[in-house]
């Protein structure tokens, strides 16, 4: 008797299942993996944290001599391109990749752009 119930259960699962992964296909968002990113897209990416890194470069040189200290002009420097870093962000998600990617990707960006702009600042403070 218990064989019985057992393919019963099994039928009822088996006819139910695929509205059941049905739903949660649809719940569950597709993106895309930076590892399928098309040469325009990262072109485009470039492009935006060349363009950030330029605003950082000239904004860090041109308050360098307001701070004391020349992690506060990096910091300036950086605050005053907020606009360039969030078009980046933007345009990323804009690909369809997963959101934590954008975030990643900026952070780093940004954590580069002040690595080189520190030791240029120093040597411009020194002088």
């Amino acid at each position: 008797m218990t064989s019985v119930i057992r393919a019963a259960a099994v039928l009822v699962l088996a006819a139910f299942a695929p509205e059941m992964f049905a739903e949660e296909a649809a719940i569950t968002p597709s993106y895309r993996s930076p590892g399928d990113m098309t040469v325009d897209e990262r072109t485009a990416m470039m492009s935006l944290v060349g363009e950030y890194n330029n605003c950082v470069y000239q904004e860090g040189v041109a308050q360098v001599d307001k701070f004391a200290d020349i992690r506060q002009a990096a910091d300036a420097a950086m605050e005053a391109c907020e606009n360039t870093v969030n078009k980046l962000r933007a345009t990323i998600d804009s690909y369809g990749f997963e959101p934590g990617f954008s975030e990643q990707f900026v952070h780093h960006a940004q954590s580069r752009a002040a690595r080189t702009l520190l030791p240029e600042l120093a040597i411009r403070k020194s002088s």
